[in-house]
């Protein structure tokens, strides 16, 4: 992508949860942890976001501005009418403008989807991309980067050799998504886009298919009963939260925001707690220390139990659901644990709901399952 001038990166949403099916306190979390985990581990800031599944609506939009975001990336359907994916665009939310780049549909399907296109770097630019570029002046291509040498092998260096010596051969100049839409001019020049509400990219049903009961996922109704357990269990473990965080002195939410230096590893959780307390003015003793790092480990797997892979399968029995699973238990555990609550017995009554698409399991059975590897001693 070229030199690094501080354009080309961009962070995301810190657990890949469908943002427009988040809370708006959880939405900023996910955005603001995002963020702090970029400069944590690049050393600047990021200005563009690339939300999970692309999967959007206003008020995701609204909070990416609101927490500094300049750009983001969608697939062209989620425009509200036809859009010309060679121009940069911008849509206003709440008073701000966010820039918006369409990809290429076409080509970014067929890098992601057809392994024939990228074995040949050369062939690709030269047939696929450079017909387009004489018609416009950018091509944006979006695709998963685990293809590249994990799905499909070495194909990693089908993109080194795309992005250096053949586009160098054909003259064609390699830039990045943020140094094309966000190249230091003023947002309200570009042309006015309208965004179409809790769209996504990889399904056109918008974002169903992480909650719902989506047309595409056959066999998708244990979503919502499963959706339906996991919000009832967040709202309890929030109860619970702001309960133990006010007999502490600490706001839980602006506390949970900074916990990200701790759930990404820049920091040691009983010295960011004794910080955190000090802070407010309070005591930072073992026990008030204690129990605001287990607030905040609750609320991390709180967060993590809405991990967009955990809903995107049609059949609930995959290590992805799983891992949202164990993620709910370990939240409803250590709240249990700590304030003598039954959360986990609560969860365990609604995951009840959910049954397997040929019927041949319910959630608790599928539980069970989640949590044996990790039961078990080693």
């Amino acid at each position: 992508m070229g030199q690094d001038d501080g354009t080309n990166g961009m962070a995301q949403g810190y657990h890949h949860a469908i943002l427009p099916w988040a809370s708006a306190r959880d939405r900023r979390t996910e955005i603001r942890w995002g963020l702090r985990d970029f400069q944590l581990r690049v050393g600047r800031r990021a200005t563009g976001m690339w939300l999970p599944e692309t999967a959007v609506d206003r008020l995701t939009l609204r909070i990416c501005a609101e927490e500094g975001i300049r750009w983001t990336i969608l697939a062209p359907w989620q425009a509200a009418g036809p859009v010309d994916t060679g121009i940069a665009y911008a849509t206003e939310v709440g008073g701000r403008r966010v820039a918006v780049g369409f990809y290429d549909a076409e080509l970014s399907a067929a890098v992601s989807f057809d392994p024939s296109v990228t074995m040949d770097a050369d062939a690709f630019l030269d047939h696929l991309v450079r017909p387009r570029l004489a018609v416009g002046e950018t091509v944006m291509i979006a695709t998963d980067g685990e293809l590249y040498g994990h799905h499909q092998k070495f194909r990693e260096l089908f993109l080194q050799r795309m992005l250096t010596a053949s586009a160098a051969d054909l003259g064609i100049r390699i830039t990045s998504p943020g140094r094309w839409l966000d190249d230091g001019r003023d947002l309200a020049s570009l042309p006015a886009v309208s965004v179409r509400e809790r769209t996504s990219w990889s399904c056109h049903h918008g974002v169903l298919r992480w909650g719902a009961e989506c047309p595409c996922a056959a066999g998708s109704h244990w979503k919502p009963a499963l959706r339906s357990a996991f919000d009832r269990l967040a709202a309890a473990i929030d109860v619970r939260t702001e309960l133990a965080a006010a007999e502490l002195g600490i706001d839980p939410w602006a506390a949970r925001d900074r916990y990200v230096d701790v759930a990404s590893e820049f920091a040691e959780a009983d010295g960011w707690a004794a910080r955190e307390l000090e802070a407010a003015g309070r005591r930072a003793g073992a026990d008030a220390r204690q129990r605001l790092r287990l607030l905040m480990a609750a609320q991390t797997s709180r967060l993590a139990m809405f991990t967009s892979c955990g809903w995107f399968w049609d059949d609930p029995n995959r290590p992805e659901v799983h891992q949202v699973l164990r993620s709910a238990a370990h939240a409803a555990r250590l709240m249990d644990g700590a304030f003598g609550t039954r959360l986990e017995r609560s969860l365990l009554d609604d995951l009840a709901a959910v049954v397997t698409p040929a019927g041949e399991a319910e959630g608790p059975e599928l539980y069970a399952a989640a949590l044996r590897a990790v039961d078990q001693p080693t």
